[in-house]
């Protein structure tokens, strides 16, 4: 019988690791017949309740919950999972002695020796503070959205209060306004029209990942029409589209605003006279790594750490309609969605941005 001991003393031991387990974890367990009565509960379980084992076993729900309609929920979960047998996971709020209680549960059906399902096995997890902080959290963040749309309100308003005096001013004066004045002037409404430029790149770089965006099928090919059809490339430029761009199930508006910015960038920043743009795709795994090339004059090492932090540009005496946002706000969007934006440049030698974006 020495294999029949051993097997006992195992059996022991193993009886003691998960009643040590079940003493000290924090999670909730709970067992229940098919009437809901409860058949077992740990000591956390208790703790949450306020009640001793003693006061408890043998009793349904809507005999120790402070409020009937909680128990009424739970007890209508409790016998979907012993009726269909399925288990479930779900969120329950719960009127409690210290205050109103969030549980993450996940209810099995119990069987026994027949295949008989004769009650539920449950474990919960108390999320009370983490929901907590999520509607703090969506507080905040709505505080945050009412005040950059306050705030770029009050400044564009003045701001076109400039631009609209600077021209009365040309237009009372006339031909009395020396030429250097009219250039001054006209510098003065393009730094203004710079800063309305500037803050709307604000607005847009705050609304990532605070909108939700509509999940569609996408045809990157017909996708990139569009965006060419808007941009209206200089005629000089060649742009090679690889003919392998997949189509598949993402936000189309945020994709676009990805492509769009990297292409207009091509555009803007590009010093040859003939430039060229190639854009193209590749698998990896569960993500499609995009291409934007360029033939423009490159970015020196020493500035490509740069070129993703807000308000930074490269050049921006010789880009003065850059604000130095748009970049920032791609570099956020992929980020937000799982993917990653990287880049290779050699000064002279053109510059490729590489992002991933995921499949599904």
């Amino acid at each position: 019988i020495t294999a029949l001991k051993q097997a006992q003393i195992e059996l022991q031991q193993s009886s003691a690791i998960l009643n040590t387990i079940n003493q000290s974890t924090p999670t909730l367990i709970f067992v229940k017949d098919r009437q809901g009565r409860l058949q077992m509960g740990n000591p956390a379980f208790m703790r949450v309740i306020g009640k001793l084992e003693s006061e408890v076993i043998g009793c349904t729900d809507d005999q120790f919950l402070i409020n009937p309609d909680d128990a009424a929920v739970i007890w209508e979960t409790d016998r979907q999972v012993m009726e269909t047998g399925l288990t479930q996971v779900l969120e329950e709020q719960v009127e409690l002695p210290g205050g109103c209680g969030t549980f993450l549960s996940i209810k099995s059906p119990y069987v026994d020796e027949t295949g008989t399902i004769v009650g539920l096995v449950g474990i919960a997890f108390d999320i009370t503070d983490r929901k907590q902080m999520e509607i703090t959290l969506a507080e905040r963040n709505q505080e945050l959205n009412s005040f950059v749309h306050i705030v770029s309100h009050d400044l564009k308003a003045p701001l076109r209060a400039i631009s609209n005096l600077s021209e009365w001013i040309e237009d009372d004066l006339g031909s009395d306004l020396s030429a250097e004045i009219q250039q001054q002037m006209s510098q003065l409404r393009n730094r203004v029209q710079r800063m309305g430029g500037m803050i709307d790149g604000l607005l847009d770089y705050a609304r990532v990942g605070r909108t939700e965006a509509q999940i569609e099928l996408v045809s990157v090919p017909e996708l990139l029409a569009e965006i060419l059809d808007s941009l209206a490339p200089p005629p000089t430029f060649e742009i090679m589209i690889a003919p392998d761009l997949p189509t598949f199930h993402t936000k189309p508006l945020l994709l676009s605003q990805v492509f769009a910015n990297l292409i207009s960038n091509a555009f803007k920043h590009n010093d040859q006279p003939n430039g060229v743009i190639k854009i193209s795709c590749q698998e990896r795994g569960d993500f499609y790594e995009f291409t934007i090339a360029d033939n423009g004059p490159g970015i020196a090492l020493e500035q490509r750490d740069r070129i993703f932090i807000i308000f930074q540009s490269i050049n921006p005496k010789k880009n003065s309609d850059s604000t130095g946002i748009g970049l920032s706000i791609v570099k956020k969007i992929v980020e937000s969605i799982g993917g990653r934006i990287s880049l290779e440049s050699e000064v002279g030698q053109g510059t490729a941005f590489y992002f991933t974006w995921p499949k599904k």
